[in-house]
């Protein structure tokens, strides 16, 4: 069974375009709302790697570390918003079978993902991130077929009668931070929440495939002044951790009027958590910002394929 897997590994990298150009085709599944991509590394030893589309980190565990003989530096704090797990930071790994993966990750962070492992109900062998070397590809995401195809030529937009597509964002201008300035072209678009018939506000949405649910609104304001004066009371309350934080943060679930998807895809009374988390929002993607959102995988997988293209900077919505 492990032999025929991998020849089925095998066969999906082999595929080619009709330009030329090889394109990367790995299978995933989902399990406990995220993406696993399951790729062999160079032993042929299955290995699960999250995909992390809100993330600009490659990591590897402490575990598949070792068995690799990967060589680490100092430790140093991690570089992800407000966290504070300890992190050691290797150069390029080159341990996959395919290639791609290996030109992709030239370098990363050794972490202990065990809690990680136990919270997904699946080991996870590393998170797979959108680093800066990424972006020059396109990442097809094929709900129908499970597979996610790695680019290095856009989409052709013709081809598809039912296709949405959005342009990426930059981080604002003037409000860089360490962690921003990482990420200049993020998978993000612009949205306006609309609260009530008279309010509405304007932020930044990241399609982020590691967040499990279909929105989330990060604010640095006080969460129960603004639910008043939206008018929109909070239906529910939990904790949870929901980044790699060693604290829980408390998720508020609300109803808006709608979310409307830079001018184009209106989104009426969606749900979505919203939390108070000033330390993120201070060190986010975005700068200094009053809110900012996330889009996960629940909403994306209401498509048959969504592409994030990095080559021409833009989202595509495909049903």
């Amino acid at each position: 069974m492990k032999k025929l897997l991998l020849a089925t590994l095998i066969f999906f990298v082999s595929l080619t375009t009709q330009a030329g150009v090889t394109d990367t085709k790995i299978p995933f599944i989902i399990t406990n709302g995220s993406i696993i991509i399951q790729t062999p590394d160079k032993a042929g030893n299955m290995l699960n790697m999250l995909f992390d589309s809100g993330a600009n980190t490659f990591m590897l565990s402490t575990e598949v570390i070792r068995k690799h003989n990967i060589k680490t530096k100092d430790e140093i704090p991690s570089l992800m918003p407000g966290g504070n797990i300890k992190a050691l930071p290797f150069g390029k790994a080159d341990i996959f079978k395919i290639e791609e993966l290996n030109e992709m990750n030239t370098s990363g962070l050794a972490v202990d993902l065990d809690w990680l492992s136990k919270e997904r109900g699946i080991r996870i062998d590393g998170l797979m991130g959108i680093s800066s070397s990424d972006r020059a590809r396109n990442f097809g995401i094929d709900f129908e077929n499970h597979i996610i195809t790695i680019s290095k030529t856009s989409i052709d937009k013709s081809k598809y009668n039912n296709i949405t597509t959005f342009d990426m964002v930059f981080s604002d201008a003037g409000f860089e931070t360490d962690y921003s300035k990482i990420l200049h072209v993020s998978t993000a678009v612009k949205v306006v929440f609309l609260l009530n018939n008279s309010n509405s506000q304007t932020a930044n949405m990241i399609f982020d495939s590691g967040f499990n649910k279909s929105f989330a609104l990060f604010t640095n304001l006080d969460i129960d002044s603004l639910t008043k004066s939206w008018d929109t009371p909070i239906k529910s309350t939990t904790s949870k951790r929901t980044n790699l934080v060693n604290h829980k943060q408390d998720l508020h679930a609300v109803e808006l009027k709608a979310l409307l998807i830079s001018g184009k895809l209106k989104i009426e009374q969606p749900e979505v958590l919203i939390t108070k988390e000033k330390d993120f929002i201070m060190k986010g993607p975005f700068g200094s910002a009053n809110f900012y959102m996330l889009c996960g995988l629940d909403f994306m997988r209401s498509y048959k394929q969504v592409h994030l293209d990095y080559i021409q900077q833009q989202i595509h919505l495909i049903n």
